[in-house]
């Protein structure tokens, strides 16, 4: 058999596919085993490889051929993030006894952006299966193609995944409660049925953190259940609401650190990924663009709500009818490397419907250029 390998490199703006010999080899006449090397890191697929350089891949591999023919080779991701985009591209290798393979580089297409649900918002409509198959054809109607998933009522999870792509809806990612970690196969297993590449821990107690050594001590744990899930293929992410925002270690009324910037510094950022919330960063005092850039390379989902004034108390809002300035966040994630939009609205005030919530942020999303 011949050898072959692939290697990623950064060429301005972009992410073109190059040719170098290898290691790996053929697997058999029905697949192929093929190595990904990266500036001399070498790892079967599919990988999840930190270039440490600002550009993550997280793919796998699969071809179909025999052996000495044409073996069209998927590159395929649920995140290949660069700070510049997402990559994915058919290649072919043309395979020849004793041969390298030669490997041809197609066009890379534009990166694509995704504005999905999170289900969080519509968790009303989701406590049994016949709600859940007309809540995701609402869904799909409004221009929705992907959804997270969360605070969904009692069904399988293959089930579920089955349900939602029969209605044109695919998971993209989920929220699994803080103690459910503890069983990091369980989790595995959920997230595999469920077919996401992405879970998030969406919620944990104030008061379990009060000081900056118990920030720091949960940034290790977080970061030993993103190692562990990193194994079967997932990616661990942290959703912050406003009390991550306290700061420690104040002296003399200034100075002082915000309880996230701890926990991220503390967490290893190969194993434990932002799933920032910039409706709840604005609400708790911060500039969501400064926290856009400042967690470059770790933050593939994001989530999108704004909020705003009714009778004199703070509410949210639909993305675009309050006051975050959406084009300057959307632009800073781009270069972050976000791919996933997730529009998610905890409660509706203004329009007391929260698919119609859904349909404004939707389409704002939309005008700023998120299609």
């Amino acid at each position: 058999m011949g050898t072959a390998a692939v290697v990623f490199t950064a060429v301005g703006l972009r992410t073109r596919l190059g040719v170098v010999d290898g290691e790996g080899q053929g697997a058999g006449c029905d697949g192929w085993h093929l190595p990904t090397v990266l500036r001399g890191h070498t790892s079967p697929c599919p990988p999840a490889v930190d270039l440490r350089s600002g550009v993550t891949l997280r793919s796998g591999v699969t071809a179909s051929g025999s052996r000495g023919g044409v073996v069209d080779v998927e590159l395929f991701s649920s995140s290949f993030t660069h700070r510049t985009g997402f990559l994915k591209m058919i290649t072919h290798i043309r395979c020849l006894p004793d041969q390298p393979y030669n490997i041809q580089d197609k066009a890379m297409p534009r990166t694509k952006f995704y504005v999905s649900a999170q289900l969080y918002t519509l968790r009303d409509y989701l406590t049994v299966p016949k709600d859940m198959r007309t809540t995701m054809r609402k869904v799909r109607k409004i221009g929705y193609t992907s959804a997270q998933i969360s605070a969904v009522g009692p069904i399988p999870p293959a089930d579920l995944r089955l349900l939602m792509l029969d209605e044109g809806v695919e998971p993209v990612g989920a929220h699994i409660g803080l103690d459910a970690f503890e069983d990091i196969a369980a989790v595995a297993a959920t997230c595999h049925a469920w077919g996401v590449k992405y879970v998030a821990i969406p919620w944990m107690p104030a008061d379990a953190v009060q000081t900056a050594a118990t920030w720091k001590q949960t940034g290790r744990r977080f970061s030993r259940y993103g190692k562990a899930l990193a194994k079967h293929g997932i990616t661990l992410q942290y959703h912050n609401h406003a009390f991550e925002f306290q700061k420690y270690g104040i002296k003399g009324g200034s100075g002082g650190r915000t309880g996230l910037e701890i926990l991220y510094d503390n967490s290893d950022p190969e194993y434990l990924q932002a799933e920032l919330d910039f409706g709840w960063i604005a609400r708790g005092g911060q500039n969501p663009v400064t926290w856009a850039k400042k967690l470059t390379g770790r933050l593939d989902q994001v989530h999108v709500k704004d909020w705003g004034i009714l009778n004199n108390e703070p509410v949210w809002r639909a993305v675009g009818e309050g006051g975050i300035d959406w084009p300057a966040v959307i632009k800073a994630c781009k270069v972050s490397g976000t791919r996933y939009f997730l529009v998610e609205q905890d409660t509706c005030p203004i329009t007391n419907n929260p698919f119609k919530s859904l349909q404004v942020s939707f389409e704002n999303l939309k005008a700023f250029g998120l299609r």
